[in-house]
């Protein structure tokens, strides 16, 4: 999971060593932040997750991001940093992004990877392998880490346009030193392997981008679809794998489904004419896809991801404003799902629903949730909910919605 993260240049946003927990919040008004605050956090997830037959992950994440317009308006350097702090195995690592504008293209300034944890005599983190700082079209990783072992580099050429992380097989496969290295073929290469499966299971959705109406489409048939799309369109197909490969799968998403929708029944996949849609019986009437409202579409899409089976569950799941078209006693029993779940190790969520955040008050409390705050004023984008300060009306009956109705300073919101 990410315990911290920071991130300085990209779009508005400005962090500095954010400690996270399992369920994140993020609050504030239109333009805040919070969607480009959830592209940042998943920046190195989505650039891992560029199909392997494009040249750079790397580039086509900066494109998704709108190019130029990845830069803070007004920065006076054109250098994005970014760096999360992550933990595989209870091994806390550093991998740290820096890339910049330079000639009317996007490089690689610097990318690393470090561990927390000071080794040896060394009086600093030990680092596993550092690109371009310094010396850019270079990378070098450490051959030993050991008290007393020699620790030479080993230096290989490496493209600016792409990551280590995307391009080391290649490096691996070129360079005969790295080969020969018992220490980098069994430690750093298995490090960023798990690295490299964190982020491939990095699941990030916006409200937004989900196309109801694609989702309502009969689809055809495919055994491949592992993971839902950023609009939701393979949906069926996803659903239909899980059962597959789960047995307990299909109960699991009709118990979290009948909390909603008290009448419901059963939900069942239908086929014909070489297609595939679902059917949702209810005590006296069945509805297809078509047939069902925009808020029970994103309800069967948000219950699809927070039950998927162990094998495609994601390691981290952000989505941005998930209560969008859901009722209020919906959002309410989302908020629920997202605390409960065991499906994903950490979530992150943003949310201006006054009405979605009073059902986090009790986890918010108990420490169970971290919530994080517009800024207009300071030099961070967003910053902590003070516990102290709000701990007093809590403990009076107040919930965070209430806060958040109110304008509360502590938690702001509103946009005036």
């Amino acid at each position: 999971m990410i315990t911290r993260f920071t991130c300085s240049n990209f779009k508005n946003i400005s962090i500095s060593d954010l400690e996270f927990g399992k369920v994140n919040l993020l609050i504030g008004p239109n333009n805040a932040g919070k969607s480009n605050f959830i592209r940042a956090l998943s920046f190195a997830a989505n650039m891992t997750n560029t199909p392997n037959n494009v040249d750079s992950g790397f580039l086509s994440e900066i494109r998704r991001n709108g190019s130029v317009e990845v830069i803070r308006h007004g920065a006076q350097t054109e250098k994005v940093h970014l760096s999360w702090r992550i933990l595989l195995d209870n091994n806390p690592m550093d991998y740290t992004l820096d890339f910049q504008l330079k000639q009317k293209s996007f490089e690689i300034a610097k990318e690393s990877l470090d561990s927390v944890k000071v080794i040896g005599k060394n009086d600093r983190p030990f680092n596993y392998f550092l690109f371009h700082d310094k010396n850019p079209g270079y990378g070098m990783f450490s051959t030993a880490h050991k008290m007393g072992s020699a620790n030479r580099r080993v230096h290989v050429p490496a493209q600016t346009d792409e990551t280590g992380l995307r391009q080391f097989d290649k490096l691996v496969m070129k360079n005969e030193d790295l080969l020969k290295s018992h220490y980098v073929r069994e430690t750093i290469f298995t490090m960023l392997e798990a690295l490299r499966s964190y982020f491939l299971k990095f699941y990030s959705y916006s409200s937004s981008q989900f196309d109801f109406e694609k989702v309502r489409q009969l689809q055809e048939p495919t055994v491949t679809a592992k993971r839902l799309t950023k609009d939701g369109s393979n949906f069926l197909n996803v659903y239909r794998y899980a059962e597959m490969i789960d047995p307990d799968f299909s109960e699991r998403f009709l118990n979290k489904m009948k909390e909603l929708i008290t009448d419901l029944k059963n939900i069942e996949i239908v086929e014909g004419l070489d297609k595939i849609g679902m059917k949702l019986h209810m005590y006296h009437s069945e509805y297809m896809l078509s047939e069902v409202s925009d808020g029970t579409i994103e309800a069967l899409l948000l219950a699809l991801l927070i039950s998927l089976p162990k094998e495609l569950a994601p390691t981290l799941l952000a989505i941005d404003e998930p209560e969008v078209n859901l009722h209020p006693a919906w959002q309410n029993v989302l908020a629920k799902w997202l605390q409960t779940s065991a499906v994903f190790s950490q979530c992150f969520i943003s949310t201006h629903s006054s009405d979605f955040l009073d059902a986090f008050t009790e986890g918010f409390r108990n420490g169970n949730v971290n919530i994080f705050v517009y800024d207009p004023t300071g030099k961070e984008s967003f910053k902590p909910l003070n516990r102290e300060r709000v701990n007093f009306e809590i403990d009076n009956g107040w919930l965070l919605g209430d806060l958040y109705r109110v304008n509360d300073p502590a938690i702001g919101g509103w946009p005036w």
